[in-house]
């Protein structure tokens, strides 16, 4: 009755009469994939089955939930946890079993959530073949670089007492608090010689606005995040910045980090280009960011050009050039006004330059 993953295998053999040679589907959502190499790995989400855990009624009712729910998990069964699978061959024949095996289920030190995380190796270069590593943890954004699989999920703090707050100073507080705690639990998981294997976990504080936020260089993350949590009104204190980490024994650890770009502001674009990375954050308007990684423990902001409206996605065209695509914006005001895009030289980082510019009064674009 939930979610159902399919991969399929077509034989192109016949150009005229291509045909399904094998397919493999499994339990949990489709999360995203991405193809190094001659393996595509394939990151699908799944839940574990049916756990009726007890909710409090009240303060005086915590203790109790929380007991009887450690009970229901000690008395859980593998097959609660563990995702299933069924293979297809092309004349029919079906094989059902678990997903992974238990021995490559990996659970961070850090408390993840309840969810699994599976990231499905699929050789691309012959017959269909995947073999599964699964961590504890939830995610939402995937990120690759030759050698390394990243996933960024937010990190569970507890409930959030959204009815209460608006009544309430103490549930008002605690929403403050859970704000200054929004966190991205990170997962590095190593696939440099085309299966995936050992996995880091480590978390930074906010959170990424896409997989164009991650960066990896030398072993290196290098990841973009605005601080605060969606329903936080304290847009006034946002502040981005840029965090770099390094694994440490199973742990991603914080080396260096870059912060106060666009106080008040959110990131609404990233790109990375060798050691620069380029950051636009947006609120009325844009200041467009150059930062400095040559340097991972000492990461610099370089320069900042402020202009009206915002790039929602940065590319670069050559040597020394980015194209900005996005919104215009009214300057005083922060309204959009259309669509916008700027050619930028970044020929010296520390003067960026917006050298051109095309609008579309009342146009849009995503």
């Amino acid at each position: 009755g939930g979610d159902t993953t399919t991969i399929v295998e077509v034989d192109l053999t016949d150009p005229a009469s291509p045909s399904v040679a094998n397919e493999v589907e499994v339990e949990g959502s489709f999360l995203n994939a991405r193809l190094v190499g001659d393996t595509a790995h394939v990151v699908v989400r799944s839940q574990p089955l049916g756990f009726s855990f007890v909710h409090p009624t009240g303060p005086d009712s915590v203790d109790a939930a929380i007991e009887a729910n450690q009970k229901i998990l000690a008395n859980s069964s593998l097959e609660q946890w563990l995702p299933r699978a069924a293979s297809r061959d092309g004349e029919g024949g079906v094989t059902e079993s678990e997903l992974v095996d238990c021995s490559r289920v990996l659970a961070p030190s850090q408390f993840s959530g309840f969810g699994m995380l599976n990231v499905i190796d699929v050789n691309v270069d012959g017959p269909l073949a995947t073999t599964t590593t699964s961590v504890l943890g939830d995610g939402t954004t995937v990120y690759a670089s030759s050698e390394a699989l990243y996933i960024a999920g937010t990190r569970w703090v507890g409930p959030a007492p959204f009815e209460e707050a608006a009544q309430d100073d103490q549930a008002q507080s605690r929403l403050e608090e859970l704000a200054e705690q929004y966190s991205t639990d990170l997962h590095k998981i190593d696939i440099s010689d085309g299966s995936t294997s050992n996995v880091a976990s480590g978390h930074v504080l906010g959170s990424p606005l896409n997989h164009f936020a991650m960066s990896e260089a030398d072993g290196v993350l290098r990841i973009a995040t605005t601080a605060g949590a969606p329903w936080s009104d304290g847009a006034d204190e946002s502040e981005s910045a840029l965090t770099t980490l390094r694994v440490e024994g199973d742990a991603l650890v914080r080396v260096g980090q870059v912060g106060d770009m666009g106080r008040g502001e959110t990131i609404r674009s990233v790109r990375y280009v060798g050691d620069t990375a380029y950051v636009v954050t947006f609120e009325q308007i844009d200041p467009f960011y150059t930062v400095d990684l040559s340097d991972p423990e000492n990461p610099q902001v370089l320069g900042e050009l402020k202009i009206p409206g915002f790039s929602s996605y940065l590319h670069p065209i050559g040597e020394g050039r980015v194209l900005g695509v996005g919104s215009d914006a009214d300057e005083e005001s922060g309204v959009v006004t259309g669509a916008k895009v700027s050619l930028f030289d970044v020929t010296d980082l520390a003067a960026p330059q917006e050298i051109a510019v095309w609008t579309a009064p009342d146009g849009w674009n995503d």
